[in-house]
């Protein structure tokens, strides 16, 4: 019998596609090197074309439009659903992340333990925005000299293929590093991508998705989310599985392999099967079902969203906005460009593409049914935890959000007002309606944060005997969603592009006011306290 593996190795290359297009997000040669020594994936489907979305997907086997409202509002809630580095630490493993990115580093400081600056070479600063990926593996290397490795470890490493032509010789230095500390072979493995990226051949680039007012993340194409996969452990037979299988499966996959039991009462239950079976040949691959395997550009209450429903040969995607279907062959069809939609009676489709609707129908309305709940228990719980719930006969509820966010506030508070009448007001209203109202409930999303405090004021002139305001996360207005130094470096590398290219600032006029809120807050919560080590 084989020896079990000790520790856990997973490398993420950011933006790595699965195949070479003649850019700098090309499949990395090392991944060919890995095949002849691992099992490869190779339609593996991850949750979003976003690394914030991908990432929180991949840690939980939730998938990434459960957990978020919208990306400049995410945050992560640990004590909602268990993650891998949260069960893992309990089973007793050392779990560091080693992340290139101050964004992930201050995002996920509680989810993915950032390696501590006791590990950082000279000259190595935690609010850099991005460290060179050599500086990764300079981290790397000081970790595997100072740590005790005969603990079990979790070692989570992330690198960037932007612009970085030395990104497959890095990786390698790094998988020779693990190698030489006696990790590599100890441990099961993971090589991977969190998402892909838009295939050149569509001729949006940078500057022309600058134009026209988009960022890559929106595409939910296969070149975008379609990412290389190798796994390896001790005794695995090397070989190509093509079977579609999704990032949410990693979970299942590791906890089974490690023997240890996802929680029993929790909110929401892991999406992803174990892959176990299938990498130890328990199950022939053609025996392993089907899954569609959904993907969203952009999480539940953001506009220009747009969901892609997987499966092993078809592609249904839906655009939110414009309420357009599609629906595809990518193995025939690689830019996807040839919609069949408007054929599926010609070409004998009608029930497949019926499966796919079903499919993210269903999916949808889960996700909206999980906002709802965890939104009541959130409001009963910390809000609304000294109110009389059943002596409140009226409420009034201001949205400065999405639309259908509002919608999904002013159903959670007829629920959990059940002998109230619910209105829903304006900023106009609070200066005119001469109206008392037992509660009101204000939420505000990120777009109105620039004007978050005099609309505040006009919220407050409405009468009412308990006020209450809000962020869309249902946590208290004024508490920043990102740290200083995250929002200080993103307004940094804005004012760059600014001064390189003056005509940037017309495509990103609402964009500039959201950064000035965001950095003010920022340095207010600074001079309350300092920003934790963690990032």
């Amino acid at each position: 019998m084989n020896k079990k593996a000790k520790h856990v190795v997973w490398i993420v290359v950011d933006a790595m596609r699965t195949y070479e297009a003649g850019d700098d997000r090309d499949r990395l040669p090392l991944m060919d090197e890995l095949g002849s020594d691992c099992v490869e994936f190779i339609n593996t489907i991850t949750s979003a074309p976003s690394s914030v979305m991908s990432i929180s997907a991949m840690m939980t086997s939730i998938p990434s439009y459960f957990l978020g409202k919208n990306y400049s509002d995410f945050k992560y809630y640990p004590d909602l659903m268990p993650s891998i580095p949260s069960l893992f630490q309990e089973k007793g493993f050392k779990f560091n992340a080693f992340l290139n990115s101050l964004e992930t580093r201050t995002v996920f400081s509680e989810l993915l333990n950032p390696i501590g600056k006791e590990y950082y070479p000279e000259g190595l600063e935690a609010n850099q925005k991005r460290w060179p990926n050599y500086k990764v593996n300079e981290v790397l290397e000081n970790y595997l000299e100072k740590a005790d490795l005969d603990k079990p470890q979790f070692m989570f490493i992330w690198y960037n293929i932007r612009l970085d032509p030395t990104t497959d010789d890095v990786v390698k230095k790094a998988i020779s590093m693990l190698k030489d500390a006696g990790i590599w072979d100890d441990s099961f493995c993971i090589v991977t991508a969190d998402h892909g990226y838009l295939d050149p051949k569509r001729g949006l680039n940078a500057e022309r998705l600058r134009e026209l007012g988009l960022t890559h993340d929106i595409l939910v194409t296969d070149d975008q989310i379609k990412i290389p996969l190798c796994v390896k452990y001790p005794g695995i037979e090397a070989r190509p599985i093509e079977q579609t299988i999704s990032t949410l499966d990693f979970m299942p996959t590791l906890l089974e392999y490690f023997d240890i039991n996802y929680p029993q009462n929790t909110l929401i239950r892991p999406f992803g099967r174990s892959l176990f079976p299938l990498l130890n040949k328990d199950i022939k691959p053609d025996d392993f079902e089907e899954v569609l395997v959904r993907s969203d550009g952009r999480f539940m209450f953001q506009p220009q969203r747009v969901t892609a429903i997987r499966g092993n040969t078809y592609k249904f995607m839906y655009d939110h906005d414009k309420n357009l279907e599609e629906f595809f062959k990518p193995q025939d069809d690689l830019l996807e460009q040839n919609d069949l939609s408007g054929k599926l009676e010609e070409l004998g489709l009608e029930e497949e593409f019926n499966r796919f609707k079903k499919a993210y129908e269903a999916s949808e309305q889960q996700a909206q049914d999980f906002m709802l709940v965890t939104m009541l228990e959130k409001l009963k719980s910390q809000q609304l935890k000294k109110v009389k719930i059943e002596k409140v006969k009226s409420v009034a509820v201001l949205g400065r959000c999405e639309d259908r966010f509002l919608k999904m506030v002013t159903d959670a508070c007829a629920k959990l007002f059940p002998n109230a009448q619910v209105t829903n007001v304006t900023l106009e209203d609070c200066q005119s309606l001469k109206k008392s109202f037992d509660v009101k409930l204000g939420f505000w999303d990120y777009n109105h944060l620039a004007d978050q405090k005099q609309e505040l004021r006009e919220f407050n002139k409405l009468k009412a005997g308990k006020t209450i305001s809000l962020d869309i996360n249902a946590d208290e207005i004024g508490k920043s969603v990102y740290s200083p130094e995250i929002i200080m470096a993103w307004a940094k590398k804005e004012l760059k592009m600014i001064a390189r290219d003056p005509t940037y600032l017309k495509y990103y006029p609402q964009k500039f006011r959201v950064v000035g809120g965001h950095l003010f807050k920022a340095l207010q919560n600074k001079i309350k306290a300092p920003a934790s080590n963690k990032t």
